[in-house]
């Protein structure tokens, strides 16, 4: 008999049938088999209804060879129960199993009278039945068996259901905590006069982004607490474009709120579906006078959250002339007052440089200077705001942060949710993603202008976002050209080998699958012949990913992008991909020779190292074209991914 069938079910089971069959000798048969399933079940090692149905046909083969073996004129429920015990013990063996059955009824029958005197006691007198009616009985124990099985596979379905539905919220709670949002801008915000009450967000994002689960919290002066101004339902299914706005106001726009309310100096918090606070916005309005170099045509300003910190210089003429510059990228005046500039040292130190002044304002697409007051006069004629505290590191491996924070109390730690933008360069602990370069003597690192887009660039990666300029306090960055050589650009000889970067990744959502290629040649080159092939994983040799017939006729133009989608709009060559984690690309060249390869994840082919994994919604890129053939160092997981195609004539 099985092990686990003695030690739990048995006990129960068999009991039940033969009290039951006894009940029913005695005409009480009301037995609740709901209940004495419910109190068993929890104990029942079966996996699946074939056991139970297994087992149970066992017991009533047992029963049957039980009231077979009986013949005498009387038994009590008590001396089956004892039998029953000698069975689940095993001291019965199939040989003997009979002789057994008739030495325990000859001794039972010898205590028929005191049991029949200790009525309620030792059980019911049963009355001898004939073999119809034990068949009958026997019946009727195997229709109780019936709907114990079907209970219990009820049961069983209910409960793999019920586990079921629970890891479905398990896995959904854990992959919406694991999602890293992009960065959603509370841009602008209007509270008089009342009718045109409005709150714009921006999208700085190359992909549009779904703004379901987003909500807005609004808190006044007077309140200890947020409390909900435009509640998540009020997002559901809404869109912001790329690079695009979406309006909240009291009479048109994406979101209409008729009784919208605002009022001034309320802090509004725009938060993402995990609740983290994205956009921070404090409403207020200023007036001005006029008579100033920089005077406004508007008496009012508005406060922003993308100003930016757009170019800085640690060393001119001398290691006093230290900049910082701002850039207000939007079509209003942005106000200050209240805001602060600080630093962090390469060790992570904060220190608040200064605080705006209460006539501090940026005009519209413009710039705002602060100046170390050691400065030269040039730059000092310059600036809007001087300061001693600048003194920004220009050691060879020096580095710091600047923030641009809107409070004036200094900040405890780079996560403090009052900073508006923030730059690393060098050495520095603290940054977006990666740090920019430290620049030289007399240089700079400012944002790079997108002629696209007719911005700055904002992606969120210092590394990528800033390059070496030329110095140009409070105007359009120039980038800084190298002209220390003076050798001729050649023509590159068409059987020479050009190198041409694998230089960004998306694998999911699959409709924005891409594989972007960086030409950092100072000449087009002509990607006629040109192949890209995929391992996977567990591979042994390369297969065919994007053949040489798509490239024909192809040109990347210099220090240019080439784009390979499946749908995303201007892509150089459109096709199905197909791309997973854990794989490897290899670009070659119309001679067959590797220009490049990618591995990521656990990826059987890389350089050196492989890059990370990639997850939904994300990418990995080169940052500035970076390439140590080390797949590890040169790629950064991006969480806004930047398609770039060379877009064919």
């Amino acid at each position: 008999m099985n092990e686990i069938f003695i030690k739990l079910i048995f006990p129960f089971l068999f009991i039940f049938i033969i009290t039951f069959g006894i009940f029913l000798i005695s005409d009480n048969s009301n037995f609740e088999t709901d209940q004495f399933v419910l109190e068993n079940i929890s104990t029942s090692p079966f996996k699946n209804p074939q056991q139970i149905t297994d087992f149970a046909n066992n017991i009533l083969s047992r029963t049957t060879n039980f009231f077979t073996s009986f013949n005498k004129n009387s038994l009590t429920t008590s001396s089956l129960l004892d039998y029953a015990t000698k069975v689940e013990n095993e001291e019965l063996d199939e040989s003997d199993e009979r002789q057994q059955n008739e030495n325990f009824l000859e001794s039972t029958t010898q205590n028929i009278e005191e049991m029949e005197e200790m009525e309620g006691i030792g059980g019911p007198v049963v009355t001898p039945k004939t073999p119809e009616d034990l068949q009958n009985i026997l019946d009727d124990i195997q229709e109780k068996i019936d709907i114990i099985k079907y209970q219990v596979e009820k049961l069983i379905a209910e409960k793999a259901e019920k586990d079921k539905l629970e890891k479905e919220n398990e896995d959904k709670k854990e992959e919406k905590e694991n999602i890293i949002y992009p960065k959603i801008l509370i841009l602008e915000v209007k509270i008089d006069p009342i009718e045109q009450r409005f709150i714009k967000l921006f999208n700085p994002n190359y992909s549009q982004i779904d703004l379901t689960g987003w909500y807005l919290q609004r808190k006044t002066p007077t309140s200890d607490s947020f409390n909900s101004l435009i509640s998540s339902t009020k997002f559901n299914n809404k869109v912001i474009p790329a690079n695009g706005y979406f309006l909240i106001s009291r009479s048109n726009g994406d979101i209409i709120i008729p009784d919208l309310t605002l009022t001034e100096n309320n802090t509004i918090i725009l938060k993402n579906p995990n609740g983290e606070i994205v956009s921070t916005f404090v409403t207020q309005s200023i007036s001005t006078s006029s008579g100033a170099e920089n005077a406004l045509t508007s008496p009012n300003c508005q406060k922003f959250d993308n100003i930016l910190i757009n170019e800085l210089q640690i060393e001119g003429e001398s290691v006093n002339d230290d900049w910082v510059e701002l850039y207000n990228p939007n079509e209003q005046p942005a106000c200050l007052t209240g805001w602060s500039i600080q630093k962090a040292t390469k060790t992570g130190n904060i220190s608040r440089i200064k605080n705006f002044e209460n006539n501090a304002i940026i005009p519209a697409k413009s710039y705002y200077l602060i100046v170390d007051s050691g400065a030269n006069q040039n730059l000092l004629d310059l600036a809007d705001m001087t300061t001693s505290s600048l003194d920004l590191s220009s050691e060879e491996n020096g580095g710091n942060t600047i923030y641009l924070v809107n409070k004036k109390d200094q900040i405890l730690d780079s996560q403090d949710i009052n900073i508006i933008d923030k730059v690393g360069y060098g050495m520095a602990v603290d940054f977006k993603i990666s740090p920019a370069l430290r620049p030289s003597l007399g240089k700079t690192i400012g944002r790079i202008w997108d002629e696209q887009l007719g911005n700055y660039k904002n992606l969120g990666n210092n590394s990528i976002d800033f390059e070496i300029n030329e110095p140009t306090p409070k105007a359009k960055n120039i980038k800084w050209e190298d002209s220390s050589s003076t050798d001729p650009i050649i023509d590159p000889d068409p059987n020479v080998v050009s190198k041409i970067l694998i230089n960004e990744i998306q694998i999911f959502p699959i409709e924005k699958r891409f594989v972007e290629l960086y030409n950092p040649n100072s000449l087009d080159i002509n990607l006629t012949g040109w192949y890209l092939q995929r391992k996977t994983k567990n591979a042994d040799s390369w297969s065919s990913f994007v053949s040489s017939a798509h490239f024909e006729g192809k040109i990347i133009p210099a220090e240019g992008h080439f784009l390979i989608s499946r749908k995303i709009i201007d892509s150089d060559i459109i096709l199905d991909i197909t791309l997973s984690n854990d794989n490897s690309l290899v670009l070659k060249n119309s001679n067959r020779e590797i220009i490049d390869k990618v591995g990521w994840g656990e990826a059987a082919d890389f350089e050196t190292l492989p890059a990370p994994n990639i997850e939904d919604n994300k990418s990995i890129s080169r940052t500035n074209g970076i390439d140590t053939d080390d797949n590890s160092i040169d790629f950064l997981v991006f969480d806004t991914p930047s398609p770039e195609g060379a877009i064919q004539k």
